[in-house]
């Protein structure tokens, strides 16, 4: 009795862990399924079938109003320090040089600008303070970041979590979050349609 007592409550506490690691990776698996639909692109599960338990998770690969797109969930660090991303990336067909940032106007961006990192001013109060913008072409970053543009951003992300950065032929963002949730899923969906905007509006910039 005194070992069986222990080694049920051990199997109830690992069965317990199962089943919640379960249902989180299949809202994860819904959420991405509603987004593959929404944007009519295909949905790709882990190949295994215990890949949900392993930290495994799905993705989605397509297009999007004709641009090459993919997103997906990864994780960085180990331990206590483990955390869980999701990203998407456009990939670019006219725009391979030029580089452009963009995140939120944050404690350590200011800091930053206290030792003389400074970003592009676009005089908008609401837009300046609200996000960094960064590029090695300043005039490009202004031509992207127009009015329309600006005030997209402000209505759809106001509180930008994560970073939107172009470089090397693609466009990706990448932001601190899991799309176990409706609420993260359809903040998800605002942040690729503005993605998408993005580069749209990059695309049809000449290039100089």
């Amino acid at each position: 009795m005194e070992v069986i007592v222990p080694l049920g409550l051990m199997a109830g506490m690992f069965y317990l862990i199962y089943f919640m690691v379960k249902k989180n990776m299949q809202q994860i698996e819904q959420n991405f399924e509603f987004i593959a639909k929404r944007f009519a692109v295909e949905m790709i599960l882990p190949e295994s079938r215990w890949g949900w338990f392993l930290g495994k998770f799905p993705s989605i690969d397509g297009q999007i109003n004709g641009l090459a797109f993919v997103s997906y969930m990864y994780t960085k660090g180990k331990g206590k320090k483990k955390k869980t991303y999701t990203a998407f990336i456009f990939r670019l067909e006219n725009r391979v040089i030029d580089s452009l940032h963009l995140y939120k106007e944050g404690f350590w961006a200011k800091v930053g600008k206290t030792f003389g990192r400074q970003d592009i001013q676009f005089g908008d109060e609401a837009f300046d303070n609200a996000y960094i913008v960064r590029s090695d072409d300043e005039r490009f970053a202004e031509e992207v970041f127009d009015r329309p543009m600006r005030q997209l951003l402000l209505h759809n992300l106001p509180r930008l979590r994560g970073e939107f950065k172009m470089q090397y032929g693609q466009f990706e963002y990448h932001e601190l979050i899991t799309l176990n949730t409706q609420t993260n899923r359809d903040h998800w969906l605002k942040a690729i349609k503005v993605g998408q905007q993005l580069v749209e509006k990059i695309e049809s910039i000449e290039n100089r």
